[in-house]
C-alpha cells in the first residue's frame, strides 16, 4: 500500500492549463499584448512546456520588433528546431480557439500565482529533505530558509513600469505643490529643527537609516520623531 508520501508526491503540482493557453491564444490574436503581459508572467511562470517556448519565442520576437504572428512564430519554431515537439496543429488550434483579449490580465495574474505556489512548494520539499541533515547551527538552518523564501517573495513582487511621459507628469504636478505650499517642512516633521531644515521632513519616499555606536541613543531619537509627529502634529 502507498504511502500517503508517494501519494502527494505523484500528484501534479498547482497549474492552470486554461489560463496558460488563453493567453497565448489572447497574443496571437493581439501581439502588441507582449509588452502588458510580460510586465505580469515570465517565461519560467508557464508550467506547459509547449507554452513555455511559444511565449519565449515571441518575447524573442518582440525584442526584435517583429509582430508574434503565426507564420513567424512558427518559422522560428522551424530555425530552432522545436517546431515538431510543440506542433503546428497545437499553435493554430490555439489561435483559432481566441475569440477575445478580454481577461488577459486576470489569467496572465493565475499563471503567475500558479508559478509562485509551485516554487513555494519546490522549496518546501527542499526544505524537508534538509530537515533529514545534520546542521551545525538550526538557527543558521533557519535563517537559510527564511531568506530563500524572503528571496522568493521578492522575485514575485513585481511592480508596473512607467513610461517617461507619466513619470513626468508626476514629478512636476509634485513641484507645483512644493512651490505652491509656503511652509519650510513639506513631509513629516521630525520635531528637530536643523534635521527638519535640511530634509524639508520626511517625504514618502525616503528612507532614513539613524546610525551610531551602540548606547548612543539610535532608539531614544527615533522613538521622540515618531512621538512628535503622532501627538504633537497629529500625524498617524
Amino acid at each position: 500500500m502507498p504511502s500517503s508520501t508517494d501519494s502527494f508526491l505523484k500528484r501534479v503540482p498547482p497549474v492552470s492549463a486554461e489560463a496558460e493557453d488563453w493567453v497565448i491564444s489572447c497574443l496571437l490574436l493581439d501581439p502588441t499584448l507582449i509588452g502588458a503581459i510580460a510586465e505580469i508572467v515570465s517565461v519560467d511562470d508557464f508550467y506547459q512546456e509547449r507554452n513555455k517556448i511559444v511565449f519565449s519565442v515571441m518575447v524573442e520576437l518582440d525584442g526584435r520588433g517583429t509582430a508574434a504572428t503565426l507564420t513567424s512564430i512558427t518559422d522560428h519554431l522551424k530555425e530552432q528546431g522545436k517546431l515538431d515537439f510543440v506542433g503546428y496543429t497545437w499553435i493554430a488550434t490555439i489561435a483559432d480557439s481566441a475569440i477575445t483579449t478580454a481577461f488577459y490580465k486576470d489569467h496572465a495574474n493565475i499563471i503567475r500565482e500558479k508559478s509562485l505556489v509551485r516554487k513555494i512548494l519546490n522549496l518546501s520539499l527542499l526544505t524537508a529533505e534538509q530537515c533529514y541533515d545534520d546542521h551545525e547551527s538550526v538557527e543558521g538552518f533557519l535563517d537559510e530558509v527564511e531568506s530563500k523564501m524572503f528571496q522568493l517573495s521578492l522575485v514575485h513582487s513585481r511592480r508596473r513600469t512607467y513610461g517617461l511621459e507619466e513619470l513626468l507628469a508626476g514629478a512636476v504636478q509634485k513641484i507645483d505643490e512644493l512651490r505652491a505650499n509656503k511652509q519650510h517642512v513639506t513631509g513629516v516633521p521630525s520635531g528637530l529643527i536643523g534635521l527638519d531644515r535640511i530634509l524639508g521632513g520626511f517625504q514618502p519616499t525616503d528612507l532614513v537609516i539613524i546610525g551610531g555606536r551602540p548606547g548612543q541613543g539610535k532608539s531614544a531619537a527615533s522613538m521622540g520623531i515618531a512621538l512628535y509627529a503622532a501627538i504633537q502634529k497629529q500625524i498617524p
